[in-house]
């Protein structure tokens, strides 16, 4: 009936924990640790990938725009409830999960849910001024420094930009900030790969690259990012890149074959 953080969770009797949106158990980081007490896990996920021992249950539908639709539907099956609040939830991860409607993964389904979210509640205005139009002043300098560092290789069809410690510094950016620059990276004209690296803002931590592709043509980007540990979809994918951002971009251009 209510939900808290994993964390907190351990501290508690629950005996059922979901995971959504992602199969690699690696990625939740410290989160796995306080999963492996709860004995019953399961997997609501979108993405390219198989079921694995950690979860009890697994449900992957790699044909889902967003998770928020296999959401909405286990919600439907329950006979709900719906009301504002969940409705303008599902209508964010949708809108966000298929870049306004823009991506290759719109389809009916997605926007038939569309639809529905509305009719429960949704305010697409409200929410469209929210995710687009109350962006940080550090979103605005830290695109600036991503369109300076713009990079074009492969006769145009490989579009680069990256990211640095510093580029977040001068700009007084947060690591949250970089979210829909690689939406702008992909208005460059005749493009078929699109790539953004960025240096994790973790301080202590082991120095990471965190690696974002987009396709916009035939080019499976999923199978990149898998050949470097990461996963997605064709058309998006991402890694992380344990090595210092020079590494990284090297590693990656050996991947693309740039």
């Amino acid at each position: 009936s209510h939900f808290v953080p994993a964390a907190e969770a351990v501290q508690e009797d629950y005996d059922l924990a979901m995971v959504v949106d992602t199969s690699v158990v690696h990625r939740l980081g410290e989160v796995a640790q306080c999963l492996e007490r709860i004995p019953r896990r399961i997997l609501l996920d979108h993405h390219q990938g198989e079921p694995t021992p950690f979860f009890e249950y697994c449900w992957i539908d790699s044909s889902a725009a967003a998770v928020v639709l296999q959401a909405a539907e286990i919600i439907d099956a329950l006979g709900g409830p719906w009301d504002e609040s969940i409705a303008n939830s599902l209508w964010t991860g949708l809108v966000t999960d298929t870049g306004s409607f823009q991506q290759s993964n719109t389809d009916e389904r997605a926007l038939a849910w569309a639809a529905r979210f509305v009719h429960e509640g949704a305010k697409p205005f409200d929410m469209a001024t929210l995710l687009f139009e109350s962006r940080r002043l550090g979103y605005l300098h830290l695109l600036g420094r991503a369109l300076a560092n713009l990079a074009v290789e492969a006769d145009g069809k490989v579009v680069w930009s990256s990211l640095s410690r510093e580029d977040f510094a001068s700009s007084g950016a947060l690591e949250e900030d970089v979210e829909g620059i690689i939406t702008v990276l992909r208005a460059v004209g005749g493009a078929e790969i699109v790539v953004l690296l960025r240096e994790s803002q973790r301080d202590g931590a082991s120095p990471y690259v965190k690696a974002t592709f987009r396709s916009k043509g035939d080019t499976d980007v999923e199978k990149i990012a898998r050949s470097l540990g990461g996963g997605g979809h064709r058309m998006a994918a991402g890694a992380e890149i344990y090595s210092d951002l020079a590494s990284a971009r090297a590693r990656v251009r050996q991947a693309i074959g740039v």
